[in-house]
């Protein structure tokens, strides 16, 4: 589902390049077969053909192994063709890469070292920051986080593809800053205009209702939390989401009284 909707933000805001989805041949690569011949023996072209390859097939699978041999070639790229126009292609290839291997530091340095360069405003830096934004949070560099996820929103206004993946992205942020109408603003956003079919896992639509619930019961707010406890509790019967149910049930109980 997530991939899904990338490839919407994809078709939408003409990127490029979408955050976890596999790209169309870039730089006019051919691909060669993998591992038939060392890394550092092969000349540019044919090395980025090869990390190409290795990105594209760590898209395709879920082994850690793969994402460190697409990890090694597209270093090994940047490393000895610094100066290749086809050099910010292969950072954000590295950076989705690192995220699927879930190392957030490599993903920050990686990130950093894409917008010191200053690159153009375009799709494929829009996906930079959709892709480095979680990094970010959870390295605690939240000033680059504040700046990049303000940046999407406002770039974005009406785009709620776009938004969605912002939205889950920064959500952690303000969950430890403690920021509830900032929690209430994304849990609201998620339940207006269908936009649960953008969230990389259909449960949380339902975690996000029991949040707000919550958040609306401690305000006092009892006429707001009752239909939404109850939206959950009528999901006894997702594994998933037992707990949560059997929780909002007794809220709705205590509110009866």
């Amino acid at each position: 589902m997530y991939r899904k909707i990338l490839l919407v933000l994809a078709l939408t805001i003409g990127l490029v390049l979408a955050m976890g989805d596999k790209p169309a041949e870039a730089g006019g690569a051919v691909a060669v077969p993998r591992g038939a011949e060392p890394l550092e023996s092969l000349s540019a072209d044919r090395l980025y053909s090869r990390a190409y390859a290795e990105y594209g097939a760590a898209l395709d699978m879920v082994y850690s192994v793969q994402n460190r041999k697409a990890i090694e070639a597209l270093s090994l790229f940047l490393e000895k063709y610094p100066d290749d126009p086809r050099g910010l292609e292969a950072q954000y290839f590295l950076l989705v890469v690192y995220g699927r291997n879930n190392q957030p530091q490599e993903q920050v340095q990686i990130a950093d070292a894409y917008f010191a360069g200053e690159p153009t405003d375009n799709a494929l830096t829009d996906s930079v920051k959709l892709e480095s934004l979680s990094a970010y949070i959870w390295t605690q560099n939240l000033i680059t986080a504040n700046t990049l996820y303000g940046e999407i929103l406002e770039k974005y206004p009406t785009n709620n593809s776009v938004q969605a993946v912002a939205h889950q992205q920064y959500l952690p942020a303000l969950r430890s800053a403690g920021d509830l109408d900032g929690q209430k603003k994304i849990f609201n956003f998620f339940r207006a205009d269908n936009n649960r079919q953008y969230l990389k896992n259909p449960n949380n639509y339902y975690i996000y209702t029991y949040e707000l619930a919550v958040v609306y019961f401690n305000e006092g707010d009892f006429q707001a939390a009752r239909p939404l406890f109850e939206e959950v509790a009528a999901q006894k019967n997702n594994r998933v989401l037992e707990n949560f149910a059997d929780s909002a049930e007794s809220y709705v109980k205590n509110l009866s009284k």
